[in-house]
């Protein structure tokens, strides 16, 4: 496909470095990117998991907002609302301390998945 790209580029007189994006192509770059990402917050998620949460559940420490008559998936929502009041302040002031943009992108991204995943089991038990 990449060839196919370059031959296309080549007789429209264009760079090779254009994206000809169709249905027939791979993704688009910024697609792939999405992507990619999806991967890496799944790799930082189990890298967190080995620090927080315990062999038999994963989501222990958020599901520890139950000590604090808290359902779980509203827990990993108020962890990740603490990282969107970072990036409000990044968008406000410019700047932040201790911890990337990049990093409360993730992590937001992550906490809104656990948060997913820990809805979906209470609204199961709900229908028990």
């Amino acid at each position: 496909m990449e060839q196919e790209a370059e031959q296309e580029a080549e007789t429209s007189g264009t760079s090779a470095n254009v994206w000809y994006w169709t249905a027939a192509t791979q993704r688009h770059p910024l697609s792939q990117r999405f992507h990619d990402l999806l991967e890496e917050i799944g790799d930082l998620h189990d890298q967190k998991q080995r620090d927080y949460g315990v062999p038999e559940d994963p989501f222990a420490n958020v599901r520890a907002s139950c000590g604090f008559a808290i359902r779980p998936w509203v827990g990993a929502m108020v962890r990740a609302n603490d990282k969107m009041k970072r990036l409000q302040k990044l968008a406000v002031t410019g700047e932040l301390a201790n911890e990337s943009a990049a990093d409360s992108f993730k992590d937001l991204a992550v906490y809104a998945l656990i948060g997913l995943v820990l809805y979906e089991e209470d609204d199961r038990g709900k229908t028990k």
